[in-house]
């Protein structure tokens, strides 16, 4: 048995701390947990004011041996560290190596594509379950895919085709991801690759599948055809359009080759 069931890493940071506390109200009773990061004062701080207190432990991300003493003995790794091309790669080579389950919240489609060439084989290996873009980015998206599919399989109709309307949001853009966009940027500004991974509607397919019917994102505004009103692009749509599609095709496309999809931004006038 491991001992314990769930660390989550980055506890202080702004969506670390709505984490926590979802886990600390949440959690079925008796589960052991534990919060970690680099400054014992703030986990401390975090851990504190939970309705239940985890354990802490202290790490750093660039620091392998001590994520090492973190990630053994532990069922699942939570991530919400960003940029995670700048500061999450050691962790994700950790759980790797130990076979420990890991998610996390990235939009970072060049960096999952690296993680995916390089740790694949060695995650089959350890039994390690690598598991990305668990946030807004992009579950909405890959599993309101899914329920639609499954929605429509139940009628005995298929679904060929699906779009994403975005048409407001509440709350607002975290610190994180306003890092990790730009990170982005300036990888994407002096690496010809991570361009081209951007630009590809199927970069994180695997290996001989990177192909299907769906064209680039849209990169201006238009008239939507199918409600008439409208639309322009939506800025998640580079990382969460193909989690979908790497989605239907590590599934053994149930969605079928010809299945495209889409998300766009509605225009308020």
């Amino acid at each position: 048995m491991p001992a314990r069931e769930l660390v989550l890493w980055g506890a202080t940071g702004f969506t670390g701390r709505l984490v926590a506390e979802y886990v600390a109200s949440n959690a079925p009773p008796g589960m052991r947990w534990a919060i970690a990061g680099r400054d014992r004062t703030r986990l401390e701080r975090v851990r504190d004011g939970l309705a239940r207190r985890p354990e802490v432990l202290v790490a750093d991300a660039h620091d392998r041996p001590s994520l090492d003493a973190v990630v053994r003995g532990t069922r699942v790794v939570a991530s919400t560290v960003g940029p995670f091309a700048r500061h999450g790669t050691p962790l994700v080579e950790s759980c790797v190596e130990h076979g420990v389950a890991y998610a996390d919240i990235t939009g970072e489609p060049d960096w999952i594509r690296d993680n995916v060439d390089r740790l694949h084989a060695r995650a089959e290996a350890t039994g390690a379950r690598i598991v990305h873009a668990c946030g807004f980015d992009s579950i909405p998206s890959d599993l309101g895919v899914l329920v639609l599919h499954d929605h429509l399989s139940g009628q005995g109709r298929r679904l060929a085709r699906a779009r994403l309307y975005v048409e407001r949001m509440r709350g607002r853009f975290s610190g994180g991801t306003i890092a990790s966009m730009l990170d982005l940027l300036e990888r994407a500004s002096r690496d010809r690759a991570v361009r081209r991974v951007l630009a590809d509607p199927y970069a994180l397919n695997p290996a001989g599948e990177r192909h299907g019917p769906d064209a680039p994102d849209l990169r201006g505004a238009r008239r939507d055809a199918d409600t008439g009103r409208s639309v322009a692009p939506f800025v998640m749509a580079a990382i969460n359009t193909r989690i979908v599609r790497r989605s239907n095709a590590l599934l053994g496309w149930p969605y079928g080759r010809d299945f495209r999809y889409d998300e766009v931004a509605v225009a308020s006038g």
